[in-house]
């Protein structure tokens, strides 16, 4: 698990459950930023 879920890091295609749509989104690099910064809490 090095490369952990960083998508600028990782190929295969991963998804979130995104708190303010209810729904899974992909997860791209801004949406990753988003979380990792704590603009987004999951």
């Amino acid at each position: 698990m090095r490369e952990g879920c960083d998508p600028r890091v990782v190929a295969d295609p991963m998804f979130l459950a995104h708190p303010a749509s209810g729904r899974y989104a992909p997860l791209d690099a801004e949406l990753y930023d988003e979380v990792a910064t704590k603009r987004l809490r999951v």
